[in-house]
């Protein structure tokens, strides 16, 4: 038997369908609950009418002993499936508190609006960090059209926040707004690749000479090199095939709250380093004009409610098990007829599928 409904709360609309034991949801959040600016010089966090993206590239030495991260200014959305009630987050949509490995997510897509006209040239693609201009490699160069990538990654934390204790308010930094305290890798909330399953600050890749692996590059309808328009719509469509960001969707549907962190080296204008001022700036849902031009998130999960169902299709039989012998010895990745969420497929995961063959 299959059972489906959907609901509208507070903006966000639900689809989901029941059949034996499992559950399919697309969930479309028509704004988030969360968004804020993390910059550290900014002294109303979470309230701002408008955030950006711009990177300190050649500001790193300018300002002893300040030191900028390099993507200094970031900006954070967050969406709740499953958290405590807030007042604009509706809740109790994809249950939350089971294994990781209960829930896969099929797609993901995010969407927000710029809210400035003309401010920065449209790249689509990923630059790599040789590509990058610094005080050590002043001779890097981008061979794209003009312009630099906005990009999306998840969100890691320190100081002692989690996505549980981390909200529009919370300080950016340690210590004053203006004082010593503002350096690089100091942030509470920075952006991560979630590599190898970790939480690895991106903010700084081009000083560090590595190559994150962003969740997903903006997309636009927007020739390459040319300027973007107000009101346009940046798409990012997360790699949900990538083994890091589907563990970091699965972790965060786990826990009830979806955080996501969009960064950009875009140059920003400053007497103290290079940079045309060319960033980008988007609506936040404090905006009174952006009404439906904050950011929205369109995502589809499978949640497994019946032990031993590797394919999430509600039963358990030969099908599922011809996975689990495929996949049988598999360390790496995300298998999936790993039941147990210990990232192997062995013989304990065969237990609990012969323990519900049939059912």
């Amino acid at each position: 038997m299959t059972r489906s409904f959907s609901s509208r709360l507070g903006g966000l609309v639900v689809g989901l369908g029941t059949a034996c034991g499992v559950s399919a949801a697309t969930l479309n959040f028509s704004q988030p609950c969360l968004d804020r600016w993390v910059y550290p010089f900014n002294t109303e966090p979470g309230y701002r009418t408008a955030t950006s993206v711009f990177s300190a590239l050649g500001q790193e030495n300018t300002f002893p002993p300040l030191s900028f991260d390099q993507r200094d200014s970031q900006t954070m959305i967050g969406f709740d499936t499953d958290a405590p009630d807030s007042p604009n987050c509706p809740n109790e949509v994809v249950p939350a508190g089971l294994a990781e490995c209960s829930y896969r997510v099929t797609s993901a897509v995010v969407q927000i609006a710029v809210s400035t006209d003309l401010a920065f040239p449209f790249d689509p693609t990923y630059d790599p960090w040789t590509t990058y201009p610094t005080l050590a490699n002043p001779g890097n160069i981008d061979l794209d059209p003009p312009g630099r990538p906005i990009e999306m990654y998840g969100v890691g934390y320190r100081g002692g926040y989690t996505s549980a204790t981390y909200f529009e308010g919370t300080p950016q930094v340690p210590g004053p707004a203006f004082g010593p305290d503002i350096q690089s890798d100091v942030r509470y909330a920075f952006a991560t690749d979630g590599f190898g399953g970790g939480s690895r600050d991106v903010s700084n890749n081009v000083r560090d000479q590595f190559d994150p692996l962003p969740f997903a590059v903006a997309q636009a309808p927007v020739a390459a090199g040319a300027m973007v328009p107000a009101n346009t719509d940046l798409t990012f469509t997360l790699n949900v095939a990538q083994p890091d960001v589907q563990r970091y969707l699965r972790r965060s549907l786990a826990e009830g709250r979806i955080r996501l962190m969009i960064t950009s080296l875009q140059p920003a204008a400053s007497g103290g380093g290079p940079g045309a001022g060319q960033y980008a700036t988007f609506y936040t849902k404090e905006n009174l004009f952006g009404a439906g031009r904050a950011a929205r998130l369109s995502i589809t999960v499978d949640v497994r409610t019946k032990a031993g169902d590797v394919n999430f299709d509600g039963s358990v039989n030969g099908a599922d098990l011809s996975v689990l012998l495929g996949e049988f010895g598999q360390t790496t990745g995300l298998p999936a007829a790993d039941l147990n969420c210990d990232g192997a497929v062995n013989g304990a995961d065969l237990s609990v599928l012969l323990a519900n063959f049939g059912s």
